[in-house]
């Protein structure tokens, strides 16, 4: 909301599947073959974000209190 008091946001990363290197037919990139941990699936990752503005009283005991506000953060991670 452009001038508003919240934003929203998403963001989708994508990481492709790989192999190791050294377990290809290439000559120039063989070496000891290796089976744990050879391939790696490809993952997504969808990051949301939101913000908002929470006012209050500007009245306030500077010598007591914070008179810029109080932030707080909150964070979860969530996997399915």
């Amino acid at each position: 909301m452009p001038g508003g008091t919240a934003t929203l946001s998403a963001n989708w990363r994508y990481f492709g599947s790989t192999s190791l290197s050294s377990n290809t037919d290439n000559p120039f990139l063989q070496g000891d073959p290796v089976l744990i941990n050879a391939n790696i699936p490809a993952y997504n990752y969808l990051d949301l974000a939101a913000t908002w503005k929470v006012y209050g009283n500007g009245n306030t005991y500077p010598g007591g209190y914070d008179p810029m506000g109080r932030m707080l953060f909150v964070g979860a991670t969530v996997t399915f």
